[in-house]
Order: C-alpha cells, then structure tokens, then sequence
C-alpha cells in the first residue's frame, strides 16, 4: 500500500455511551490514515474520504492536520446537549 507521508500525527479517540467510555481507537491525520481499533476488537481500518469528512464535520474542523485550513484545535469536549464542541 502506498501512501502520503506520515508526519506522525494520532488523533485518541474514545467513543462514549453518555460520560461512559466504549471503545478507544486511533486515527492516524497522515499518512495512510488508518483507524487503529482497540486491542479487544483487534485490526485495523483503511478510512474512507466519506470517514474523512464526517469526522472533521462531527468534530468541527477543517483538516486533520493543524494548521491547515487556517485553525488549529486544541481541545474537544462534549456540551450540555451532547454535542462536540472544539476550543481553536
């Protein structure tokens, strides 16, 4: 598999039922941008650019990697109302 260049840049990801953690995983920005599920479920997915957008849209911003796009996001967190909301 051929790929862009890897900078090295993971996004942690924890996916929550309410403030109760599910299933930790890893996105890597760059790269070949696999999402690396956790060691329960084994493997790891070759993300699609369909993944791409709406993880960026779910999350609020315009590229995986900081800085591009014009804002760099330094924190995400869940809102009252249980939406993700983004400090830039």
């Amino acid at each position: 598999m051929l790929c862009r260049e890897d900078n090295g840049m993971i996004y942690d990801l924890i996916f929550l039922r309410g403030m109760t953690p599910l299933r930790p995983m890893t996105l890597q920005a760059t790269g070949c941008q696999l999402l690396r599920l956790d060691q329960s479920t084994g493997g790891v997915r070759l993300t699609t650019e369909d993944f791409q957008s709406l993880f960026l849209k779910t999350i609020g911003i315009p590229s995986l990697v900081p800085g591009v796009g014009g804002r760099v996001v330094t924190a995400c967190r869940y809102d009252a109302d249980g939406k993700v909301r983004c400090t830039i």
